[in-house]
């Protein structure tokens, strides 16, 4: 799997987020309506960090991805970290997306990556947001757990596997993948409906590359904190 489409996918995952009570009001929701109000509640909050902790398997190799940084809503974000062992920065502003080469230390915007169709999605949040409300096909509550001390809800849903297959692959390369499996979890406070925690186990086969397995982790706090800025760098290409 290449540098590129680790990115792709951690920066979907990481979008999905951006978009994104009471225990009573668990009550009166189905599971996969509680995952999307837990969504929505995400964009009003005027900022929080996260931290992103993946591992990438193909071929009995594996690539660990580790990103920290922060989310200011509307529409800003910043990770960095580590990518197969690579440092690699990535920025978010209004609709463009900026990664940091970890070549040639220059920033390269989203539309240049040959994503195709993923530019569309990840630049514009409420399509993403659209896509999550129709891609979930089950969903179920599991028994709650405590996240740092609070009380979570924990949902589990597995999303139709032609919409993740458009969402996560090229046009170009749909055909190529076949045998997708995804299951997602999601841990959201009981009592305000922030989510505390994300999971996702992705496994597929392509006939390119053969079987390939991506496990992530996404933690989210610091809720509101009002230290949660972000500067971009001089040279970053925003104009």
């Amino acid at each position: 799997m290449s540098t590129r489409r680790i990115v792709t996918l951690l920066l979907i995952f990481t979008i999905t987020l951006t978009l994104a009570g009471c225990g009573d009001q668990f009550r009166k929701l189905s599971p996969k309506d509680a995952v999307i109000k837990a969504n929505e509640k995400l964009k009003e909050v005027a900022g929080y960090r996260m931290k992103i902790d993946a591992q990438l398997t193909m071929k009995d190799i594996k690539q660990q991805v580790v990103l920290a940084g922060e989310v200011v809503n509307p529409d800003q974000v910043y990770l960095s970290g580590n990518l197969a062992g690579l440092d690699i920065e990535i920025y978010k502003k209004e609709n463009k997306i900026f990664i940091k080469d970890p070549l040639n230390n220059k920033w390269i915007e989203s539309e240049n990556l040959g994503l195709g169709n993923m530019d569309g999605i990840i630049s514009t949040p409420e399509k993403t947001l659209n896509d999550l409300k129709d891609m979930i096909v089950e969903a179920v509550y599991l028994p709650d757990e405590i996240i740092e001390g609070v009380k979570c809800k924990v949902i589990e849903y597995i999303p139709d596997e032609q919409k993740l297959k458009r969402i996560f692959f090229e046009d170009e390369k749909i055909d190529e993948i076949k045998d997708l499996e995804a299951t997602y979890k999601v841990w959201i406070g009981e009592k305000d409906f922030l989510i505390r925690k994300l999971s996702m186990d992705l496994k597929f086969n392509s006939y390119e590359n053969g079987e390939q397995s991506i496990n992530m982790v996404v933690q989210l706090y610091d809720f509101g904190n009002s230290d949660i800025k972000i500067e971009y760098p001089k040279d970053l290409p925003l104009q």
